[in-house]
C-alpha cells in the first residue's frame, strides 16, 4: 500500500509528492502529456500550477490531461496577489479564470496562496 497524507484539515489524502506544471507550454505539449502520464502510472495523483505559469497555458494544458483521464487528480493552481492585484475581488476573478482554464468540474475548498504574499489568502483546489 502507497503512503498517503492528508491534504490539510481536508478529507483528502495523496501521495506525500506531487508534480509542478510550470514548464508545461506550447512547446511542451507532448511532454506534458508524457510526464502527466508517467506521474499516474507511478501512483502521482497531485499536479501544481498557477495562473501565472505560461501566461495560464499551464492550466489550459493540465485540465484538457486531467479531462482525459479517468483517474482521479487532484490540481492545486495558486493566485499570485502582486500589490496591483491587491483589491476587492482579486481573488474571486483569478479564481474564476483558472477554472475557465482548467475547465473541468470538481471544486473542493482547501488553500494556497503563491509565494509572493505571505499572507494566507483563501484559495482553491480542483479535484476531479
Amino acid at each position: 500500500m502507497q503512503q498517503t497524507v492528508p491534504l490539510g484539515a481536508t478529507d483528502i489524502t495523496l501521495r506525500p509528492l506531487g508534480v509542478g506544471a510550470m514548464p508545461w507550454n506550447k512547446n511542451t505539449v507532448q511532454g506534458a502529456k508524457m510526464a502527466f502520464e508517467a506521474s499516474l502510472e507511478a501512483g502521482i495523483t497531485l499536479f501544481d500550477t498557477a495562473e501565472v505559469y505560461g501566461r495560464g497555458l499551464s492550466e489550459k494544458i493540465l485540465g484538457r490531461l486531467v479531462r482525459r483521464t479517468e483517474r482521479p487528480v487532484i490540481v492545486a493552481s495558486k493566485f499570485a496577489p502582486l500589490p496591483h492585484r491587491l483589491r476587492a475581488g482579486s481573488l474571486a476573478s483569478a479564481l474564476t479564470g483558472s477554472l475557465r482554464r482548467l475547465a473541468f468540474l470538481g471544486v473542493r475548498d482547501a488553500g494556497q496562496c503563491d509565494k509572493f504574499s505571505q499572507a494566507a489568502a483563501p484559495s482553491r483546489a480542483f479535484v476531479t
